[in-house]
This record gives C-alpha cells, sequence and structure tokens, in this order.
C-alpha cells in the first residue's frame, strides 16, 4: 500500500498545492505522486521485496531441510524489515510516528477489504460470512 500509494514521511503534503501532482487518502491526507516526488523512505522496502522472492525461490529450490529453515527465516526477516517501515509510523512512543501515514495505510486497506467484499457479493451474489482487518471470507 504505501508504495503503491507513495505514502512516506517526504511525499506528505499538509494541504493540496495546486502545483503538484497528488493523491488524496481515504482519510483524506495528501500524499504527492510518484513522478512529482519519489518517496524517500519506500526505497528501503522496494529493496527487501525482491530480495525477499529471491530467497523464496532458493528456499523451494533447497534440498537439505536445515536449508530451507534457514531460507525460511531469512524471507521472513525481510517480510518483518519491510513492514517495519510502516509499523513504526503509527508507533507513537517511538522516534519517527506519522500517524496520518500509519492511518493513510490502515484507511487504504480497509477500502481495498470493502472493495473486495462488495465485488463478492456482486460478482457471486453471495452475502459475505466474515470480513476483518486482512481476510473476507
Amino acid at each position: 500500500i504505501m508504495i503503491g500509494h507513495n505514502i512516506c514521511y517526504s511525499t506528505l503534503m499538509t494541504k493540496p498545492d495546486p502545483n503538484v501532482q497528488y493523491e488524496k487518502s481515504p482519510n483524506h491526507c495528501f500524499f504527492a505522486k510518484h513522478d512529482e516526488f519519489p518517496a524517500f523512505s519506500l526505497k528501503f522496502s522496494k529493496n527487501c521485496s525482491p530480495a525477499r522472492k529471491a530467497t523464496k525461490k532458493l528456499m523451494e529450490e533447497a534440498t537439505d531441510p536445515m536449508q530451507k529453515k534457514v531460507f525460511d527465516k531469512r524471507q521472513l526477516a525481510l517480510k518483518i524489515s519491510a513492514n517495519s517501515v510502516y509499523g513504526f509510523t503509527g508507533a507513537t512512543v517511538g522516534k519517527l510516528p506519522c500517524l496520518q501515514i500509519s492511518e493513510s495505510v490502515t484507511a487504504y486497506g480497509r477500502s481495498m477489504i470493502e472493495m473486495t467484499k462488495e465485488l463478492i457479493e456482486n460478482k457471486y451474489n453471495k452475502q459475505n460470512g466474515y470480513s476483518d482487518d486482512a481476510h473476507v471470507i
């Protein structure tokens, strides 16, 4: 979500600027579009994603159970590292809190779940049995 919507400390705008292309988040925060200002803090997350994918491939190809376990722990560490960028924005006791960022990510996630729920209900004419912050069943 952060990468897709260019959500970062460096792209957060206090108010819309007519000279800058921006996106308004579901909770009414403004972030400059990637073409205008690439997100500085997301470079780390972007690097973690291909590294994790490569590690998962190595894990699948490994034949030694111990080596599989090592690759699994490594890919999990990369996942946690990438997700920590979002995590520390919402930690009010941390060094870099920014509730506009964490609340925007949560609002986008909630919006995506609602769109998924509506799509399932409309396409399959079924009522959603259950949904939470990460699942639609």
